[in-house]
């Protein structure tokens, strides 16, 4: 039914069929709690680096801050870190080592801020939308107190740093007119 076909079929042979393979692969290799805690660490690890090293090459362009590779703009950015926020709140509220739960908790820290640094507003809705299903769902033995205190800690973090988050342009979110 697609309008251009031969890009639908290269999408559906080169990209769809290619990310279920990889999800097939992942559920028959990964089988256990075990082997699912070995992802998460090596996950955190991931995202701890990729935020360690967007803060020491990036720099802040017209507003927004941009990391040092040209791969991702601040978007992308936003992107990867509010996606992968999951695994390092798990292994910081899960049962992991105490240096894994303080890598989680530098890494959150750190990529909410990262993600408020780059003024990207999507960024913003996506991190909005994980903190209030995470304050509002019940997530295993999480209790509020903790909830609560993640929720300060969070807020304690970006109201130091306000001085380098666009708020000017995350005010322009309700009206995009203007845009692109």
């Amino acid at each position: 039914f697609a309008v251009y076909r031969a890009g639908a079929f290269e999408d559906v042979i080169l990209k769809y069929v290619v990310n279920m393979t990889y999800f097939v692969l992942f559920l028959i290799h990964v089988d256990s709690v075990a082997k699912l805690k070995r992802v998460a660490s090596i996950l955190l690890l991931s995202v701890f680096l990729f935020t360690i090293f967007g803060f020491l090459n990036g720099r802040f362009i017209e507003g927004r801050f941009v990391t040092g590779s040209r791969m991702f703009d601040p978007n992308d950015v936003a992107f990867v870190e509010v996606s992968l926020l999951s695994f390092a709140l798990w292994v910081l509220v899960g049962r992991f080592g105490l240096l894994t739960k303080l890598l989680a908790l530098a890494t959150v820290a750190m990529g909410v801020l990262l993600t408020l640094y780059t003024a990207s507003r999507g960024g913003l809705l996506g991190l909005l939308t994980f903190l209030s299903c995470f304050m509002l769902l019940r997530v295993g033995k999480v209790r509020k107190s903790f909830k609560v205190a993640m929720l300060i800690v969070l807020t304690l973090a970006a109201s130091v740093n306000v001085d380098k988050i666009n708020v000017d342009r995350y005010m322009t979110i309700t009206s995009l007119e203007n845009d692109y």
